[in-house]
């Protein structure tokens, strides 16, 4: 679901690290992550000791996914369906987002503002959200949205969701696990990273894919996106893409992963935000920069055990 300038849509998607100006007015404030221990930041996400391996996959990638694609089960088990309840249709796909730790989900705060606690679910590790399949549901106790998230500049377009139970990121039962959250801070990401989503396949398609879709496409850096967007790109923003178009995430990818797998591990590096279109030439999908909100994503999730 990004949000658009050029046509009237909304398609796939953190930002101010706190400083001590602006955390010193913030209720609940921890220390920055900084002057923590690896090991209790993800302890602080996942709950034990027992479920600190994030960014595993269940399923090794076959091969690169240039062009896109259909997932395989267990290739993305943090990927997230947000679904709005509809009343003569049940629930239907309208966002993305990734789950982070054992009650923990990020997505766009731009998505975040359509959700209705009592009539919104988040599907966990699905590849295949037809009705007939079975789907890990989580209910959402409650949301976060950034405090400066500008609707105008989308600025800080990013947001946490708290499932009301923990979620078994063991991947015994399910496939699910959860993505790694990058380990700097503002940290510009470089080389290629995977998309993933359940939205449209085309800028003129219908409905949304019923069908996890994944492609493999290029970080640009900050003043190449720049030549593209000029001012409406922001330091705590990333984009991605092809300058020829060809692959792009689309409507009802917004709030879902951009992820980069290293060291066998993925790392969410993106949350899918706006763009002009879909696939177009010379309009890159433009991210939330993840690793720009590492301060304020730990602190909220500190406050709100």
């Amino acid at each position: 679901m990004k949000v658009y300038y050029l046509i009237v849509v909304l398609v796939i998607n953190l930002s101010c690290i706190f400083d001590l100006s602006q955390t010193s007015n913030q209720p609940n404030v921890v220390n920055s992550h900084k002057n923590r221990s690896y090991y209790e930041i993800k302890k602080l996400l996942h709950g034990n000791g027992l479920t600190l391996n994030c960014g595993t996959q269940l399923k090794s990638l076959a091969g690169r996914v240039v062009g896109g694609r259909e997932a395989e089960d267990g290739e993305f088990p943090w990927q997230v369906s947000l679904q709005l309840k509809h009343r003569f249709f049940g629930y239907r796909h309208f966002c993305g987002g990734t789950i982070i730790g054992n009650r923990w989900i990020v997505t766009a705060a731009h998505c975040a503002n359509h959700i209705d606690n009592n009539n919104t679910i988040a599907v966990l590790g699905a590849i295949d959200l037809t009705p007939f399949q079975y789907h890990v549901k989580a209910a959402i106790n409650s949301t976060f949205v950034h405090p400066n998230y500008n609707q105008n500049t989308i600025e800080n377009d990013i947001a946490l969701l708290k499932t009301s139970e923990k979620i078994d990121l063991t991947g015994q039962n399910y496939p699910i696990s959860s993505a790694c959250l990058p380990e700097s801070l503002d940290q510009q990401p470089s080389g290629n990273a995977i998309v993933t989503g359940f939205g449209k396949t085309s800028e003129s398609g219908g409905s949304s894919s019923t069908l996890l879709r994944a492609a493999e496409i290029p970080v640009m850096s900050l003043e190449a996106c720049k030549e593209y967007y000029g001012n409406r790109v922001y330091p705590k923003m990333l984009c991605a893409g092809y300058k020829e178009g060809k692959h792009d995430s689309c409507q009802g990818d917004s709030g879902g992963p951009l992820v980069q797998i290293v060291d066998n591990h993925g790392v969410l590096v993106g949350v899918v935000s706006w763009g002009i279109g879909c696939a177009r030439p010379a309009k890159p999908g433009v991210y939330t920069k993840v690793s720009s909100y590492i301060d304020w994503i730990y602190e909220t999730i500190e406050a709100n055990q």
